[in-house]
C-alpha cells in the first residue's frame, strides 16, 4: 500500500455508490491515461485488498496487451497466493520488466517468487543495499549540517537538525553522545551568559509619525524613485540610501530590488534587513555571503559582526556575545564591536 493517495479514493468512496459502480469507476482511472502512475498504484492496491480477484485479473490481462504499466508486486501476490508457478519465460518477462520500468521498489514486499528465481532475490537486495547507501549519505549530510551550524552558533537550529538525527536513527549510539554533549555545551552557555541575559530593559527612542505632508511627500518621492529607477537600474543603490537617512527601511529594500547585482548591493542589502530587524532573512542572506566572498578575508569579520546583532536580536544572547568576543581577540581595535559587548553585558568586563 506504499504510496496510496488517500484523497483520490476518498473522491471514490464518499459518492456512496453501489459496488459495481464503484469498481467501474477504480477501473475506469485505472485504464485513464491522463493519471500517474503512483495515483493508479492506490486503485490496483484497493482491488487487490478488497479481495476484487477478478476484476485485478481482467485489469491486468488488458494492461498486458495495451502495453501498459501493471503493479508487479500484485502480480507476485495474485500468483504466489493460489499457489500458481510461473515458467521461466514468464519469469524471464517480469525481471525484464521490472528493470525497464524503474519497479524493482515492487519487490520489497512481494517474495512470493524469491524460491523460484535467483534474480528476483538478487534484484531486492541490491535494490536495498542502494537505499541503505542513500541513507548513509542522507545521515552523513544532516551531521555536516549540524556541525555546522554548531560552529556557527545558531543552537536552536543545530538542536532541531540533531533532534530529527535522533527520530530518523534512534539506536545510533554515536548521536546519543552527541547528544549528551550538545546538552551539557548547551548548559555551559547558559550559566556563561547569564549576565548578559539580565540586561534591564531601556528606553528606545520614541517613534513620532510624520506629519501627513511629509507623509505625502514621502509616498511622492518613492513613486518618483521606484519608476526612475527600473528605468535606469544604476540610480536604485543612491536611492536605498537616501531612503536610509529618513528611516524609511522597507522603502529601500523595495528601491534595491531592482538595482544591478554587485558587491556594494549585496551588502546593502543584509543591513537593511537588519536595520528593518528582518532578522531572520538577513541569517539566510548572511550564510549566502559567506559562502559567495569566502576568499575575502575582511568579509568573513563583517558576516559575523552583522550575524551576532540578529543572533542577539532573536534572543540568542550568549551566542552573540562569543561571536563578538572571537572578533576582537582577532580584531583587538575593531571598537564598534568593543562598544556592542559593553552594551549587551551592560558593561562586564569579560577580558
Amino acid at each position: 500500500m506504499e504510496g496510496i493517495n488517500e484523497l483520490e479514493l476518498r473522491s471514490v468512496l464518499k459518492n456512496k455508490k453501489s459496488s459495481q459502480d464503484v469498481i467501474a469507476t477504480i477501473m475506469r482511472r485505472i485504464l485513464d491515461p491522463s493519471l500517474s502512475w503512483e495515483d493508479k498504484r492506490a486503485f490496483w492496491h484497493f482491488l487487490y485488498l478488497s479481495q476484487r480477484q477478478g476484476s485485478l485479473i481482467e485489469l491486468l490481462v488488458h494492461s498486458l496487451k495495451s502495453k501498459l504499466r501493471i503493479p508487479f508486486d500484485l502480480v507476485i501476490r495474485l500468483t504466489s497466493d493460489k499457489g500458481i508457478k510461473p515458467s521461466a519465460l514468464a519469469l524471464a518477462a517480469v525481471v525484464k520488466g521490472l528493470r525497464r520500468q524503474n519497479a524493482i521498489p515492487d519487490l520489497v514486499c512481494a517474495t512470493g517468487w524469491d524460491a523460484l528465481d535467483s534474480r528476483i532475490l538478487q534484484l531486492r537486495e541490491e535494490f536495498l543495499a542502494d537505499k541503505n547507501e542513500e541513507q548513509k549519505h542522507f545521515k552523513k549530510n544532516l551531521i555536516e549540517k549540524y556541525e555546522f551550524l554548531l560552529n556557527q552558533r545558531m543552537n536552536d537550529q543545530a538542536s532541531r537538525v540533531l533532534r530529527r538525527l535522533l527520530q530518523l536513527f534512534p539506536e545510533d549510539i554515536s548521536l546519543q553522545n552527541l547528544k549528551s554533549t550538545f546538552d551539557e555545551q548547551w548548559a555551559r552557555d547558559i550559566l556563561a551568559s547569564h549576565n548578559a541575559d539580565l540586561v534591564a530593559d531601556k528606553l528606545e527612542r520614541a517613534y513620532i509619525a510624520p506629519s501627513r505632508a511629509d507623509q505625502e511627500m514621502l509616498n511622492c518621492f518613492a513613486k518618483f524613485a521606484e519608476h526612475n529607477c527600473i528605468e535606469h537600474k544604476n540610480l536604485a543603490l543612491n536611492m536605498a540610501i537616501g531612503f536610509i537617512f529618513v528611516e524609511e527601511y522597507a522603502l529601500a529594500l523595495e528601491i534595491l530590488s531592482t538595482a544591478e547585482s554587485s558587491v556594494s548591493t549585496d551588502w546593502l542589502r543584509v543591513e537593511l534587513l537588519v536595520l528593518a530587524r528582518r532578522f531572520i532573512e538577513a541569517l539566510e542572506v548572511l550564510n549566502h555571503l559567506e559562502v559567495k566572498f569566502s576568499n575575502d578575508p575582511e568579509s568573513t569579520f563583517a558576516v559575523s559582526y552583522l550575524r551576532a546583532q540578529c543572533l542577539h536580536a532573536l534572543g540568542e544572547g550568549g551566542a552573540a556575545i562569543e561571536i563578538m568576543q572571537s572578533i576582537v581577540r582577532i580584531r583587538p581595535d575593531f571598537r564598534s564591536a568593543h562598544a556592542l559587548i559593553r552594551d549587551w553585558t551592560e558593561g562586564v568586563d569579560w577580558t
